[in-house]
């Protein structure tokens, strides 16, 4: 009976500490003070909030999930596959929600439909989504931007027109 209560007692003691493990690292997730960053730790890098998506079709057309890391007046950076890729916008890009540039934060997960570089980790957006933004939003698998150019209902299967 003793040896019972002891072995319940360290699971117990355990679970608490793998509990507060967790609890911190989500604290953790955008705050890398040690280096005086607002860049994702290596925490976020990790454990996204969501899942990161890079698919790049034949023709050079791609969708890019992440989490912002910076914001400049016309591109933003995202962390996803592959590292940081830069994504730029046009007078014609859609941005949804659409208050513009000025509504995406850094740590906000969004997703991005446009032209791949072949020559650095970089996107011309056609359409940015924050995600983060859209409060109601709940995002599925088989949910996809909707883009002119882009078709199908998952980000596994994709097709360019």
């Amino acid at each position: 009976m003793k040896n019972n209560i002891t072995i319940a007692g360290l699971i117990t003691t355990a679970s608490l500490f793998a509990l507060i493990g967790v609890a911190l690292a989500d604290n953790k997730m955008m705050d890398d003070s040690l280096h005086g960053s607002m860049m994702p730790s290596s925490v976020m890098m990790m454990h996204p909030p969501r899942p990161m998506v890079l698919t790049v079709s034949n023709s050079g057309h791609g969708l890019l999930r992440g989490v912002v890391t910076s914001v400049a007046t016309s591109s933003i950076s995202v962390a996803s596959w592959g590292g940081i890729w830069t994504v730029t916008m046009a007078a014609n890009t859609t941005i949804v929600p659409s208050n513009g540039l000025s509504g995406i934060a850094v740590g906000d997960y969004v997703g991005v439909s446009g032209g791949v570089s072949g020559d650095s980790p970089m996107i011309n957006a056609e359409y940015l989504r924050d995600w983060t933004a859209k409060s109601n939003s709940t995002m599925h698998n088989d949910s996809m931007m909707h883009s002119p150019n882009m078709t199908g209902t998952s980000s596994d299967s994709m097709t360019h027109h």
